[in-house]
């Protein structure tokens, strides 16, 4: 029965540290560290490996860089279109890429 006990308590302890570090837990009243589960939308680049993360930072400033460009380059009336001020277009095309 102790051991059980013990078994139930490692198991509280490890769904709570599970919700802590952003895991979704599955199962209902009774958890258990095997149900534990990293879920898509939870998923960071710290869980990526590093190739994967180097071409994906690359791609998004990339793809900053080409849009704060075509931003600069845009008229007022594309900006009205678009729902910008010109003030809020070179704010944001002034930006580096690194930047968000």
């Amino acid at each position: 029965m102790q051991s059980q006990d013990r078994r139930q308590a490692f198991a509280k302890r490890a769904h709570r540290a599970a919700g802590r570090r952003g895991h979704a837990v599955r199962g209902g009243a009774t958890p258990d560290a095997r149900t534990t589960r990293m879920t898509r939308s939870t998923t960071t680049a710290a869980a990526m490996p590093i190739g994967r993360r180097l071409r994906h930072a690359v791609a998004l400033w990339r793809a900053r860089s080409e849009e704060r460009r075509a931003l600069a380059e845009m008229g007022h009336r594309e900006w009205r279109d678009i729902g910008i001020g010109p003030g809020d277009a070179f704010a944001e095309a002034r930006k580096p890429f690194w930047i968000a």
